[in-house]
């Protein structure tokens, strides 16, 4: 399924989510594992990751790490 702007997606747990230091996106500043699964908003893509949100915050997923919403 193709995870587009604007989808749902299934974040299970032990997934690393990432926010970057800027928008050059070379190393992330924080890093954080989640202990369970969660269903967040996509808002934004790049070539390896999904930007999400959560908690109202804005974090980065690896595409490998989510999965679409049928």
């Amino acid at each position: 399924m193709k995870i587009k702007i604007g989808d749902m997606v299934h974040i299970p747990s032990g997934a690393y989510i990432f926010q970057y230091q800027d928008k050059v996106n070379v190393a992330p500043k924080k890093l954080e594992k989640l202990h369970r699964p969660d269903t967040l908003l996509v808002i934004d893509e790049n070539k390896e990751a999904y930007e999400i949100l959560k908690d109202g915050v804005s974090w980065h997923v690896h595409k490998t790490d989510a999965y679409g919403l049928k």
